[in-house]
């Protein structure tokens, strides 16, 4: 400890930081006011909790069981359904937050060191492409309605060109240290998506049998559903994005993600 009579306190050192401690002042406030000890772990209390085993998942599914059922049994098709329900699963996730909105001067100076930039095309549907950007950035969060080749999801690409082709544009940032998966279709490992996702559920597709009389057909049938798409196990376990790599595929250019955590982009708001 170190007196500092000119300016009324002492100087401690606590974990490896000088801290200036005014007379009559507490260690707690002086720590805080020093602004060198931000709870590094501030995001962690909000970090979506990871179901990897078959059995975590089994219990997970039960809270929302009729729910999800629900869902699958009122789509029209398995697209659909992969949806619904995965939808259901982000919202439990806490992956419906809203975005980040930044001004576009701001956005465009973030650094690249710290962000990937991304570029989602948006074709009119059922509402305007402006609609569908606006409810992205302010609305319900819901994945998209049209075919998904590699699991359901917001998809974007590294590429504008490719996010033009199917209309009007949105950019967004993703944080370089958001959790990010990997869906890579010329080089499966076991940290592939799909992989993971595969030996999750090879318990069940080993002994279906078993799994429908212990736990009824209502969990052997989303099973089944979570069986056949990537993104829920994603969810499941808090990535917030999938990497695609698909370098046989000639249609796509730059790198594609698949954004599962709204709540984890940044939106240039112009």
């Amino acid at each position: 400890m170190t007196k500092s009579n000119d300016l009324g306190g002492v100087w401690r050192t606590i974990g490896g930081r000088r801290v200036f401690i005014k007379d009559g002042q507490d260690l707690a406030s002086a720590m805080k006011e020093s602004g060198k000890f931000s709870k590094k772990n501030k995001d962690n209390n909000n970090k979506a909790k990871e179901y990897k085993t078959l059995e975590e998942q089994i219990e997970y599914i039960k809270q929302d069981e009729d729910k999800i059922i629900d869902a699958i049994n009122n789509s029209e098709n398995s697209e659909e359904a992969a949806k619904r329900m995965c939808e259901i699963l982000q919202e439990r996730q806490g992956f419906n937050k809203k975005p980040k909105l930044m001004k576009k001067s701001e956005f465009e100076n973030l650094s690249d060191n710290d962000y990937i930039k991304l570029y989602r095309g948006i074709s009119d549907g059922q509402k305007s492409a402006s609609e569908y950007i606006e409810q992205f950035k302010k609305g319900k969060n819901e994945y998209g309605t049209g075919l998904t080749a590699y699991g359901v999801g917001h998809y974007t690409s590294t590429d504008k060109k490719v996010a033009e082709s199917y209309g009007h544009v949105m950019e967004v940032a993703l944080p370089k240290n958001a959790k990010i998966g990997i869906i890579n279709m010329q080089d499966y490992n076991e940290n592939d998506i799909m992989e993971l996702s595969a030996k999750t559920y090879r318990p069940y597709v080993n002994n279906m049998e078993q799994y429908y009389n212990k736990y009824g057909d209502n969990i052997a049938t989303i099973i089944e559903e979570l069986e056949r798409e990537p993104s829920s196990w994603a969810i499941m376990n808090g990535y917030d994005a999938i990497r695609v790599v698909d370098n046989m595929n000639s249609n796509i250019k730059g790198e594609t993600y698949i954004i599962l955590n709204r709540g984890k982009v940044i939106v240039k708001d112009e």
